[in-house]
């Protein structure tokens, strides 16, 4: 931790400002039994709670289903109500399942509420799907003011709950982009941060966000062989850092599963004919099945060699900008245009590429990764960091 520290020196970091306490007075105080009543079921039906029948978790279902009727009949009360218990809680998952609430349908005073939980909450990956709606809207509106606020979705474990569609990409991509170079020193100084899961995740953010002069504090982190080493893998992957591939294949056999996933995933950019067999032997006995199957996808994408898109041509600035306009919407792109925009994309469709990345992101699949080699390509042919 220390040399992370003495890395920082080295470059422009700042904590996150403090958030402003809500203006309570803005929520009027209101005694509504049926609100009430509606916050406590809503809070008692918590993910992970065990039922003894499915005839039991219906029953929940349905007086879930009646509890969010019962607030929409009067959503300003809802909200209200929602502030008070915000306020006097210690329970992360009420508190910030309240407070997106108060974010969706309570306008500026209800995101500045989530604010203000969100920098009080030791787990966000309670209530993750709202919570990152809401930081979502936030962060398009790119208002610096609310950064403090946004970034504290950086403390995710997964970038999701059980289920849920979210990775962790996805969240940086939504989240944190959207801010630019700005966001860049608050990241530096988070990969000091105590939680090696913020210091993995604001590792990978700076490497999606194309902050070379990191390249150092990363190739520390990566050396720790730690939880944030993973991050530092994908953040040194997409920053196209090849000679870091080695200390990346140790990183397989990390005890952490997710950390093992991570490092393959970083492979599949950086990766060699020795990485693939080395993914391949592992996988057999990868007993966690994300980290098996991304093992078993990398290894196959690295035996095939880095072979060049097929079919590109060379085509004007705008007709770069209509495929990754496609992209974007999630209409059909062939392999061949992703190959013409490899070619010809200039600086002016950097913006578009970053756009069509952040679009397929969700899931990580192959088209991810196609668009995002495709981003990486034209920023090296560009000379662009």
């Amino acid at each position: 931790m220390l040399a992370l520290l003495v890395a920082l020196t080295l470059q422009e970091a700042k904590p996150l400002p403090p958030v402003a306490e809500p203006d309570w007075k803005a929520w009027p105080a209101r005694v509504d039994g049926a609100i009430a009543d509606a916050w406590r079921v809503l809070t008692a039906a918590r993910p992970g709670r065990a039922y003894k029948d499915a005839t039991e978790r219906r029953d929940a279902e349905r007086r879930v289903e009646a509890a969010y009727a019962v607030l929409a009949r009067d959503r300003d009360g809802a909200c209200a109500a929602a502030a008070a218990a915000v306020r006097s809680t210690d329970d992360d998952w009420a508190r910030l399942m309240m407070a997106s609430y108060a974010a969706e349908h309570g306008g500026a005073k209800g995101e500045a509420l989530l604010a203000w939980a969100l920098a009080r909450a030791k787990e966000v990956d309670l209530a993750f799907d709202p919570v990152f709606e809401a930081c979502r809207r936030m962060a398009a509106r790119k208002d610096a003011t609310l950064i403090a606020a946004v970034l504290a979705v950086l403390r995710t474990r997964d970038g999701s709950v059980a289920g849920s569609r979210f990775a962790v990409p996805e969240v940086i991509y939504a989240v944190v982009s959207p801010f630019g170079d700005g966001a860049l020193p608050y990241l530096r100084a988070m990969v000091a941060h105590e939680d090696a899961i913020v210091r993995r995740n604001a590792a990978m953010a700076l490497g999606m966000m194309h902050d070379d002069a990191s390249r150092p504090l990363l190739a520390k982190m990566l050396a720790a062989g730690d939880v944030a080493s993973g991050g530092a893998a994908v953040a040194l992957a997409e920053l196209g850092a090849a000679e870091h591939e080695k200390a990346i294949v140790e990183l397989l056999s990390h005890s952490d599963a997710r950390t093992r996933f991570w490092a393959a995933y970083a492979l599949h950019d950086i990766g060699g004919p020795g990485a693939a067999a080395t993914l391949r032997d592992l996988a057999r006995e990868e007993e966690d099945p994300a980290a098996r199957r991304e093992m078993s996808v990398v290894a196959e994408a690295l035996s095939k060699g880095r072979l060049p898109l097929p079919g590109g041509r060379a085509i004007a600035e705008k007709e770069v900008a209509a495929i990754l306009d496609r992209v974007v919407r999630g209409a059909p792109v062939q392999p061949q245009d992703a190959a013409s925009v490899s070619m010809s994309a200039t600086k002016e469709n950097l913006a578009g590429l970053e756009r069509a990345r952040a679009a397929t992101a969700a899931g990580l699949t192959e088209n991810h990764r196609l668009w995002a080699r495709v981003a990486r390509e034209v920023r090296k042919r560009l000379g662009v960091k």
